[in-house]
């Protein structure tokens, strides 16, 4: 397991956390990820948390380093960094670091990053996008740049987006080749119930997304997907039972529709 996912080991997290003494802030600046996600991974172990430990709203975290208007304007105006960068680095989402440079007035505008040359080239760009499936936050994330800036260039280059939140009917990756509705059983609130249940979390097992780092990045909630495919279950009670659903990413949840589409179901890590 690499260091990165080390907090899904209920052991490794436990010694942390109740034997080394570690805050969730401490666990999250090893791990690489935000503190909601040690959060999420110490209820879902069901470690019990001390005095003071409780899940809170991400908005009453205090970070530091955000507090420190020197060090965020360094890091955002004189070294060009990216909220999604300075997030990372920090262990919390991209709207607080705005937040912070909101509070601090220091304009958003200042911050204006050069084009990676890579984006220019549409051979690498259509490798990337089409023929590796790299999407474009992971692109943007491997060059250092905005998703705004990639997909930018993926309209610039002529290359047919992959999915762009509109597309319907038998083309939809959500309900490939199916013409007939889910049906009973289908509604906001089964969805709501397996996200709940899912702890909010992607279940990729080389994802994890969080609900709020999902609604950050694509302005969303996380998906909700059909193990087996809808249009090949009968039985709308089989069909949308929560056996048969499961919370992803919009990313995962493209990936996972063409997994489904070659016949197979995706191990679920539980």
């Amino acid at each position: 397991m690499t260091e990165e996912r080390k907090y899904r080991n209920e052991d490794w997290l436990r010694k942390q956390y109740s034997g080394k003494q570690l805050v969730a802030n401490e666990i999250a600046e090893k791990c690489g990820c935000s503190e909601r996600t040690i959060q999420r991974w110490l209820k879902r172990h069901e470690i019990e948390r001390r005095p003071g430990g409780s899940i809170v709203s991400e908005s009453k975290i205090e970070y530091p380093k955000l507090r420190d208007k020197d060090w965020i304007q360094s890091e955002y105006v004189e070294k060009g960094k990216s909220c999604v960068d300075i997030a990372k680095g920090v262990g919390c989402s991209k709207s607080s670091v705005q937040k912070w440079l909101d509070k601090h007035n220091i304009s958003t505008t200042t911050n204006k990053q050069k084009t990676p040359e890579k984006l220019k080239d549409e051979e690498w760009l259509r490798e990337q996008y089409v023929q590796k499936e790299e999407t474009g936050y992971r692109i943007a994330d491997k060059l250092g740049c905005s998703r705004t800036t990639v997909y930018s260039w993926i309209r610039k280059h002529g290359i047919e987006q992959q999915y762009n939140g509109k597309v319907s009917g038998e083309n939809h990756w959500w309900y490939s080749g199916g013409s007939k509705p889910y049906g009973k059983g289908w509604n906001v609130r089964k969805r709501e119930s397996v996200r709940k249940r899912d702890c909010y979390t992607c279940q990729d097992p080389k994802c994890t997304i969080s609900q709020q780092e999902h609604l950050d990045q694509y302005d969303e909630k996380l998906h909700v997907h059909h193990l087996r495919k809808a249009r090949d279950v009968d039985d709308p009670a089989e069909r949308n039972a929560k056996e048969n659903l499961i919370t992803l990413c919009r990313d995962c949840h493209r990936r996972w529709e063409k997994i489904a589409d070659a016949g197979l179901v995706p191990e679920v890590v539980t």
